[in-house]
């Protein structure tokens, strides 16, 4: 499962969500991923957006609901999903499904965070 870090409210972590979105684990292995990756073609302004759809799936969404956005023209975008939530330790976790593509390239990637005593959205095992 690959790990990313979210930070509720915030967006001082776009770094590690991108670059955790951008190549599944395989791909993360060669030194080149992420040139191949669709999140490496994305704007500042698609990286924003995916980066928002990130943040408010793991805040708000409840299992089984979906977030996404995309360009007008569709080719460009991200969709995610939560698989289930639960709680360790008390805390809300959950296990997310995001797929991201830009034209013909596409990523698809389970993620697992879960809210630390902060409010932010931390990897979890």
């Amino acid at each position: 499962m690959t790990r990313i870090r979210l930070v509720s409210g915030k967006f001082s972590s776009l770094c590690t969500v991108l670059l955790a979105l951008s190549a599944s684990p395989t791909e993360a292995a060669n030194q080149s991923f992420m040139t191949n990756s669709p999140v490496s073609r994305f704007t500042a302004e698609q990286k924003q957006q995916q980066q928002e759809m990130l943040v408010d799936l793991a805040t708000n969404a409840a299992a089984g609901e979906k977030r996404n956005w995309q360009t007008d023209d569709g080719r460009t975008g991200s969709e995610g999903s939560v698989k289930r939530s639960f709680a360790r330790n008390g805390l809300p976790c959950k296990d997310l499904s995001v797929r991201t593509w830009f034209r013909t390239m596409k990523a698809a990637n389970d993620y697992r965070v879960c809210q630390n005593k902060e409010g932010q959205w931390m990897p979890a095992n």
